[in-house]
């Protein structure tokens, strides 16, 4: 199950929303502060902006929604942060969010009437500083698990138990360099590749092997100006690519300019070992494929170093 079907459980959870409960005395859950540390790619998604490209990731994963019911659906969610992939696993997803609905509502959504199975998890976490005990909700048709961390945080995993123990502790936003670039107040979609060799070539569009370390950049909605209040799916893309090795920038620079600069794009180079790439015409089709991401089925990926080596699986 992909990262935008479970755009549609938030969306039905928040439909729902109305008084909310309150933690008093407790300090509070930032939702960024429930992601692993060992993931592939980290994204920041301010939905109150980005409406219909939710709106558009839904219709994509549930054929069965109107696109008017998946606008209003959008319209109920707030922030969304994701970490995506692992070193074993590129389909691995965390997800959490800031939400605002009662706990009658919780009880309503999640019965087991609605098809909900839910359990206790107990967090083992040695002196945790809120109570360490959460209901954590799944289905027989769906492989990820949900979870209320807190009043206001949902979170949700195939693995759900370490976000839910980093929740009992309360941990802060660590301080890393993804962090620090996706926790940005903006408009904009945020994304920071930590394992640049795994998406390079999606950004790039061409098979490239180069020694990059992490890629950042941001996604901003481009308006039609001749039709300014209908949809464009258009979007412009900025990325920056960081090398390690500084006798590499020249070539991949050149490389650059070939695949963007007939397309009006800027390659720049702020610093020694960092090209930036401004101005990429994107749609919203390919922003979905660039952050959907399948399991793996028929192939197997070997990862040496930044490398992924493909080799066939024989179905058996």
């Amino acid at each position: 199950m992909k990262f935008s079907k479970f755009l549609l459980i938030f969306a039905v959870v928040f439909s729902l929303a109305g008084c909310k409960s309150s933690e008093s005395n407790l300090p509070p859950l930032e939702p960024l502060s429930l992601l692993s540390s060992d993931l592939s790619i980290y994204i920041h998604v301010p939905v109150e902006h980005h409406k219909e490209l939710t709106a558009r990731l839904l219709s994509a994963e549930v054929p069965s929604i109107s696109a008017e019911d998946a606008l209003a659906l959008a319209s109920r969610i707030k922030h969304l942060y994701a970490g995506l992939g692992t070193v074993k696993d590129r389909s691995y997803l965390e997800m959490s969010s800031d939400i605002d609905i009662p706990s009658i509502a919780k009880k309503k959504v999640f019965s087991s009437k609605n098809g909900w199975k839910t359990s206790d998890y107990n967090s083992p976490v040695p002196e945790p500083v809120v109570p360490a005990n959460f209901s954590v909700h799944s289905r027989s048709d769906m492989d990820f698990r949900l979870s209320f961390a807190s009043d206001d945080v949902l979170a949700v995993s195939k693995e759900i138990d370490p976000m839910l123990d980093k929740a009992a502790l309360r941990e802060t936003v660590s301080d890393t360099p993804y962090n620090a670039w996706i926790n940005r107040d903006t408009k904009d979609i945020l994304f920071y590749i930590t394992r640049s060799g795994q998406y390079l070539n999606a950004l790039i569009g061409a098979r490239v092997t180069v020694n990059s370390d992490y890629v950042y950049g941001s996604i901003k909605y481009r308006p039609d100006p001749k039709r300014p209040g209908v949809y464009s799916e258009l979007y412009d893309l900025t990325f920056s690519v960081h090398l390690k090795d500084k006798r590499t920038v020249q070539a991949f620079k050149s490389m650059l300019s070939l695949s963007f600069g007939l397309m009006g794009s800027e390659i720049t180079q702020p610093e020694e070992c960092t090209l930036t790439v401004s101005g990429v015409e994107v749609s919203a089709k390919q922003i979905e494929n660039l952050f959907t991401r399948d399991p793996i089925t028929g192939k197997h990926y070997r990862v040496e170093g930044d490398r992924i080596i493909t080799e066939q699986v024989k179905k058996k």
